[in-house]
């Protein structure tokens, strides 16, 4: 997967939001910390590749999975989305209640069994991503077949990583207030705390080609292009239709 690498300078022009916005020390103490506090929920979010011609027999798979894990007690809810324009690839959207119910669950043998039932679809292992949220939500109306799905896998070497979390803070509320937006969340990654997946749930594919074109969006596009250094697509995401949905929403 191709990962999304920022660093310092252009973060910062975006901050202090031109010649008269803030100091950057004022913006970074006012960005909350990006550690998520005790006893949050758990998220899990999985990028799936299926073997060409198996995406139909993986998303049926998929499914099974899902319904083992929303069987266990501390299960929240489950989304699956299936990228478009690439039938085989799909991301994975768990939410448990805390990290102890999540373990819970890798440790039952029916939900591994249905795991381990993807692998002989499965192009590639899978690539799944564990963490806690830390801004922003998903709700009822994100949390719904047929919305348009738009996940990010944002890396920043450690150094830049403050300056990247307050520049995620100052967008998230600008896509929530979007006519079309229906949710957005930021989760952490435990095992790399320089490394976040920002989730965008959209009513549809209009709402998403708005989204693309307002000023905010294209701001912190045009922050992230002009960042040096860099390594690999300075700005990358997947995009999706959610094609099936159970239990609750994670909430806001």
């Amino acid at each position: 997967m191709r990962l999304l690498r920022l660093a310092t300078l252009c973060l910062v022009l975006f901050l202090c939001g031109g010649r008269g916005g803030p100091p950057v020390g004022a913006a970074l103490a006012q960005a909350p910390s990006w550690q998520a506090p005790e006893g949050q929920r758990e998220f899990s979010v999985t990028y799936v590749e299926f073997l060409p011609g198996r995406g139909e027999a993986g998303a049926a798979a998929l499914r099974r999975l899902a319904e083992a894990g929303m069987s266990l007690p501390g299960a929240i809810g489950v989304a699956a989305a299936r990228e478009t324009g690439r039938p085989e690839f799909f991301t994975l959207i768990e939410a448990w209640r805390s990290a102890g119910d999540a373990r819970a669950a890798r440790d039952d043998a029916a939900r591994e069994a249905a795991r381990a039932a993807l692998g002989p679809l499965l192009a590639v292992p899978l690539d799944e991503r564990v963490g806690m949220p830390l801004a922003g939500g998903l709700g009822a109306a994100a949390w719904q077949p047929g919305r348009f799905a738009v996940v990010t896998h944002v890396d920043i070497m450690p150094p830049g990583a403050p300056a990247t979390r307050a520049l995620l803070d100052r967008y998230l509320p600008a896509v929530r207030a979007e006519p079309g937006a229906a949710g957005i969340a930021l989760l952490s990654w435990r095992a790399l705390p320089n490394h976040w997946q920002l989730v965008e749930v959209f009513r549809d594919a209009a709402a998403y080609d708005a989204h693309v074109a307002a000023a905010h969006t294209m701001g912190m596009r045009a922050a992230m292009l002009g960042l040096q250094p860099y390594v690999g697509a300075p700005y990358d995401s997947r995009r999706h239709l959610i094609v099936f949905a159970l239990g609750s929403p994670p909430g806001e």
